[in-house]
């Protein structure tokens, strides 16, 4: 009963909590699936063979399903927002094609806060970890698609905005276990893209 009454009031208070951790990296994998198509203008490159040729080259499309390895500094503002520096890069890819990402976003908690925090005053220190950890966000970065078509290998850079959502289980004061999923829409020169994630991994807090 007593620590249900100190969560709810840290739930409610959290916002002038005497400390709490600030940073956490995350270390992900599980399944990110690309789904591109090629725009007009990613025929221009093939333009100064033949004119046959261009005419006859169809647009491409095609998705490129990798496992990835996806790293996540995340830097808290306060026990129930926080912002983060993500990199994804592809370990095994189910084609030739690749698709790389870099970029950041914001996440903000509900139902519990975002990170364990710490109380103290002169006689007393009280250290407060949420067992589980809900969250939804959104982010923004740079993608590189690298896709194949039946004349030649190409590559685009996309500007993306998207969307997650996802939990975290506390193992202990340092460790934890995040899954998260998320879509993203990216837009290139030659190419659209649309990104959906699945991510398992660890979170250790740096303070």
């Amino acid at each position: 009963m007593l620590r249900n009454l100190l969560f709810v009031t840290l739930f409610f208070v959290s916002d002038i909590c005497a400390g709490f951790a600030e940073e956490q990296l995350t270390f992900s994998t599980g399944t990110i699936t690309t789904n591109y198509t090629e725009s007009a203008s990613g025929l221009e490159s093939s333009s100064t063979t033949t004119t046959t040729t261009t005419e006859t080259e169809e647009l491409a499309a095609g998705a490129v399903a990798a496992l990835p390895l996806s790293f996540t500094y995340e830097m808290y503002l306060d026990t129930k927002r926080s912002f983060f520096a993500q990199g994804i890069v592809p370990l095994v890819s189910s084609t030739p094609d690749s698709y790389f990402f870099i970029g950041g976003g914001f996440n903000f908690y509900f139902m519990s806060i975002g990170t364990k925090a710490v109380f103290k005053d002169r006689d007393v220190e009280l250290r407060l970890i949420p067992n589980w950890r809900y969250y939804w966000g959104f982010n923004g970065g740079i993608g590189y698609l690298i896709y194949t078509t039946e004349v030649k290998k190409k590559s685009d850079l996309l500007a993306e905005l998207g969307l997650h959502t996802g939990a975290l289980y506390s193992l202990g004061e340092i460790w934890g276990l995040k899954v998260e999923g998320g879509i993203s829409r990216g837009q290139g020169v030659s190419t659209a893209a649309t990104s959906i994630r699945i991510l398992l991994g660890a979170t250790y807090y740096l303070k």
